[in-house]
This record gives C-alpha cells, sequence and structure tokens, in this order.
C-alpha cells in the first residue's frame, strides 16, 4: 500500500512510533480514540463513541485493543506485527506472565559477551518498528512480548520462549482461555522453542508446535536420567546448571536472589545455547546483575533496606519476590490498578510476613483476600503507606515495594511509581 489511509488506534508509545516510522511515504493518518488526546496538526483526530468504526486502508491497533473490536474493511495489525514482517534477521521472541523482562535482558546480555551484534524491543517500552531499516542479517533482535502483541501475530519468530503462565490481564482479555492462546501464538512456525518445564500450562503447549520443532524445557528438577534423544533440558544439579548431560556453569554464577531466577537463568541458557560458547557463557551470566524494578536495593537506612520490585504486577510475581526475603522481617507494599485478578493466592505467599501495608484501586480486594493472614494496614495515600511500612520495621528488616498490580491507577507506570517510592524513602 502506498499514499493509502491508516488509521492509529490510539496514540500511545507504539502508534507514535508507528506515525514517525511512516509519516515520511505519502500516507495521511487518522489517530482513535475513546478520549481527546493531543495529536500532531497534519493527523485527523476522530474520538467519542464509535472511534472502533474504522473506514482506513491500514489499522494498527494499540496493544490493550482487541482485533475484534474493531470494525471496518482496512487490514488490521499492529506496531509488533508490522516491524516482525519487515526485520530480516534472526529473532528470539520471549513471553510469559512472568519473567519476560529478565529473561530477555540476561539473554540479550549473554550475546554482548559472546560479541554477537543483539538488540531487544517489545513490551520492554522499545518499540520494534525503531529497529525497521537497521538491523542486518546477521544481527539477533530480542523481542519482549505481551499477549496483547501477540494475540494477532503470525509466525514471526525462529526461536520462542515461555517462562510460565498465570491469570493475567483479565481486565482486557474476554477469557483465560483467550489470554493463553494469545502467548501460544508465540510457538507458530518456530524452529526452536524453550519451554519452563515446571508450569503446567506452558508445558501443555508443546502440543502446539510442529514436530520439527527443537525443545528445550527448562525445569528446576533433576532431568538427569531423561531421554535426550527427544528433548533437551536445562537444569540444576549438585550446584551445577547441565544442559543434557554437560555442565555448564556453576549455579553461584547466578547472582539474582530466588529459586525463580535460576528457573529464569535455566530458560535463558536454552534460548542462547546455539550461538554462544559455554566460557562466554558463564561469564555472562555471572556478570548479569538484574533489571531495573525487580528486587532492587534502592536504601538502606537506619538499619532498614528499601527494596523496588515495583514491576510485579501480578500475585504470583510478588510471591516470588516474596519467597526471596525473610518473611517476619518484611513489610511488603501492595495495591494498585485492578487486573480483575483473584488476590486468593497471596493468602499462602504472604503467610508469615511482618506486615502487608495497602493502597489503591483494589486496596479493599487485597484486603479481603488477606483477612487473618498477617497484620493488615489500608491506606488512602501511597506516600502514607510507605511511611506506615517503615514504621512498622526495626534494624534488619525490608520493606519491599511489590504491588501485585498494575500501577496506572495513580501512576502513569511502574517506573513512575517506583521513582516516587524512591523519593518518598530518601525523605525519611
Amino acid at each position: 500500500m502506498t499514499n493509502g489511509k491508516i488509521s492509529l488506534i490510539g496514540f500511545g508509545i507504539s502508534n507514535r512510533a508507528v506515525y514517525e516510522m511512516l509519516r515520511g511515504y505519502g500516507y495521511s493518518f487518522t489517530v482513535r480514540s475513546r478520549d481527546y488526546v493531543d495529536v500532531p496538526s497534519e493527523i485527523e483526530l476522530i474520538y467519542g463513541d464509535g472511534y472502533l468504526d474504522t473506514c482506513e486502508d491500514m489499522v494498527f491497533r494499540s496493544p490493550s485493543c482487541m482485533p475484534y473490536r474493531i470494525t471496518g474493511e482496512g487490514l488490521i495489525t499492529s506496531e509488533v506485527s508490522f516491524a516482525l514482517s519487515h526485520i530480516g534477521c534472526l529473532k528470539i521472541g520471549v513471553t510469559g506472565s512472568d519473567g519476560k523482562t529478565t529473561v530477555c535482558s540476561l539473554i540479550k546480555h549473554i550475546l554482548d559477551v559472546e560479541g554477537l551484534s543483539a538488540f531487544y524491543g517489545g513490551n520492554n517500552g522499545y518499540p520494534l518498528i525503531n529497529y525497521m531499516g537497521r538491523l542486518k542479517e546477521k544481527d539477533i533482535l530480542v523481542c519482549e512480548l505481551s499477549s496483547f502483541q501477540l494475540i494477532d501475530l503470525t509466525p514471526k519468530t525462529e526461536c520462542a520462549v515461555i517462562t510460565n503462565i498465570t491469570p493475567n490481564h483479565m481486565d482486557i482479555h474476554s477469557s483465560h482461555r483467550e489470554y493463553v492462546g494469545a502467548k501460544a501464538n508465540i510457538l507458530k512456525g518456530v524452529k526452536r522453542a524453550v519451554l519452563n518445564m515446571d508450569c503446567s500450562e506452558t508445558c501443555a503447549l508443546s502440543s502446539l508446535v510442529d514436530s520439527s520443532t527443537d525443545i528445550t524445557y527448562a525445569t528446576l528438577k533433576d532431568m538427569s536420567k531423561a531421554d535426550f534423544d527427544r528433548y533437551s533440558y536445562v537444569y540444576p544439579k549438585n550446584g551445577w546448571i547441565y544442559r543434557n548431560r554437560e555442565a555448564v556453569l556453576p549455579m553461584s554464577c547466578i547472582k539474582l536472589r530466588g529459586e525463580f531466577n535460576i528457573l529464569n537463568a535455566c530458560l535463558a541458557i536454552g534460548a542462547v545455547y546455539p550461538y554462544v560458547g559455554i566460557k562466554r557463557l558463564e561469564y555472562g551470566v555471572s556478570t548479569f546483575e538484574g533489571v531495573s524494578h525487580r528486587m532492587e536495593l534502592i536504601a538502606e537506612k537506619n538499619g532498614v533496606k528499601y527494596y523496588d520490585s515495583s514491576i510485579d504486577s501480578t500475585p504470583s510475581r510478588t510471591i516470588a519476590t516474596l519467597s526471596s526475603f525473610d518473611k517476619p522481617r518484611t513489610a511488603v507494599i501492595l495495591g494498585g490498578y485492578d487486573k480483575s485478578l483473584s488476590y486468593d493466592s497471596l493468602r499462602d505467599g504472604l503467610k508469615g510476613i511482618k506486615c502487608a501495608v495497602i493502597c489503591g484501586a483494589n486496596s479493599e480486594k487485597i484486603f479481603r483476600a488477606l483477612s487473618g493472614i498477617c497484620d493488615t494496614v489500608l491506606c488512602d495515600s501511597f506516600t502514607e503507606s510507605v511511611k506506615i511500612a517503615s514504621g512498622a520495621c526495626k534494624v534488619g528488616d525490608s520493606v519491599v515495594l511489590s504491588p501485585a498490580s498494575a500501577s496506572y491507577d495513580m501512576f502513569k507506570n511502574y517506573k513512575e511509581k517506583a521513582n516516587k517510592f524512591k523519593e518518598i524513602v530518601r525523605g525519611l
């Protein structure tokens, strides 16, 4: 299509990048939005009722706008689908309910250490379309992909990694089945798949891949007696990480806290193994310090340590985070935007916690789920919640911001919430 009409559903990060990439090719642009948004003067804005009734030749949906909500005769696509169709290098796609950012970051770090030309984008906030025309065939693009981005994605990546699947985004998806189906799209047509064997829903998706697909399972179980002719396995045993029968690196190389991060490292190793030598693999894992906003120590004041894990936007992420802390000496700050999830799983995950301080749109819902489990405090303001959590702690204790929720009830995103947390802690 040349000199045609393009509709952008929403004008957030992804569709702004679409506009910037395609604006010089003679297209006319229309932004369609539920609410008024500022757009450049050359773009027509349509907002309010009926904004999804399109008439343009091509429609770029925003990630959270499900394609079946859009009417019209034009081709419906997305920034991610369009970009991956026009980028010719090797692509490693990573999805899952938890751990995507950590696994993607570790994959890229290991590839960098090996001296390969690696790039990273997608759900981390850097649009993949920005790489169009920049990458060469020898490059490797690590793609962090959400269920929103995958729901209408046709086969695009050579290697697919699925970290796990737990309920998420029920405020957007029509059902958990739709959510899982979206995640499963990453497996279509791939040459290699790396799956979390310890997650039953992830493991079950192996039935969807072609018989020619090379499957690697990452697991915390000892698989030394497995049949390595059928599948490959990456797993811990006797203080080492193994791939099949080969010890590839000592577990002491993994600097990240928590058993779940051992599994994340196994997933990353499974993804990069064909491209990286053993010595550089060990050095890459040993020099990886983790990602921002994931159990990140931001301060120690009066003997109390403060950790930012604001990226924990689901109960399963918060449970995993807190499993790495001494619970009787830990106060956790919970709450935020409600994604229509159940918080009942927090009951087991927070048993023994020093206290839970809850603030946000879903605070009452979390408070009810934690009834009788631990000392629980409801707050009206985020500042108050940090101060109360701090006041409950003494020397040797920890305060962990791990919302088990999205952050856009009060904040633009989890990064803005983290910055506010740091500001409040500095002022204590």
